[in-house]
């Protein structure tokens, strides 16, 4: 659900930070992504993803998102792992070569989100691998919480010439990596693109999704 767009801009983030508490005593792993409008503009540089063509990596935001996610969930996260066939999914073989805590069959996610502040250019791998084990899990309930969402409607921010030659056009959110699976998790495309068509909801198995919109951008 939304929160109402009447709520002044610091009173909706208060809102919002006691949600992510209060599902955070109840169990919740919670995913917060506070001032979309930082995350969609100041990601410093953007480069293309080294496996999927078309996708776009946050190097910074996402290194900073895993060290958030390990300083409030770490005893949530013990005890699960990464499959092979997720980590396959994000990382290129020459990528996966180098963690040394990777054995090829399984491994454990808080060592990953540790490997992920070691080496910033893999970060937005950790992450997608974060995410989506997150999404696919069922043991715990898993909240994904952004503030200033109606700013993802707007023009995006990031260009890069891996994308277009002349880089003038933006890179759709949906094709970054902080912001590609809470999109898809609820069918939306971000951007004034009406011909674009979105594939149907890619949801959590056990868990939701909260977004507050602001008037301010």
């Amino acid at each position: 659900f939304s929160l109402s767009p009447f709520i002044r801009y610091s009173q909706q983030s208060a809102v919002l930070s006691s949600i992510v508490a209060s599902a955070r005593r109840s169990g919740h792993i919670v995913m917060y992504l506070p001032d979309g409008d930082r995350l969609r503009k100041n990601g410093f540089f953007i480069t293309p993803n080294a496996l999927r063509e078309g996708m776009f990596d946050l190097q910074n935001l996402s290194q900073e998102a895993c060290a958030a996610m390990l300083a409030t969930h770490r005893d949530d996260l013990k005890g699960m792992k990464v499959d092979k066939a997720t980590m396959e999914r994000y990382f290129k073989d020459t990528q996966l070569q180098r963690i040394t805590d990777y054995s090829g069959d399984t491994m454990p996610l808080v060592d990953l989100l540790n490997y992920a502040q070691e080496r910033k250019a893999h970060a937005p791998m950790c992450y997608s691998v974060l995410v989506d084990i997150l999404m696919n899990q069922d043991e715990k309930p898993f909240l994904v919480v952004m503030d200033d969402f109606n700013g993802y409607y707007d023009r995006g921010q990031y260009f890069h010439m891996a994308y277009d030659e002349d880089v003038r056009e933006p890179i759709p959110y949906e094709k970054i990596n902080l912001f590609e699976q809470a999109l898809a998790a609820m069918a939306l495309l971000a951007g004034d693109d009406e011909d674009k068509k979105a594939e149907s909801p890619k949801m959590m198995k056990r868990g939701g999704i909260i977004v507050a919109i602001t008037e301010s951008h």
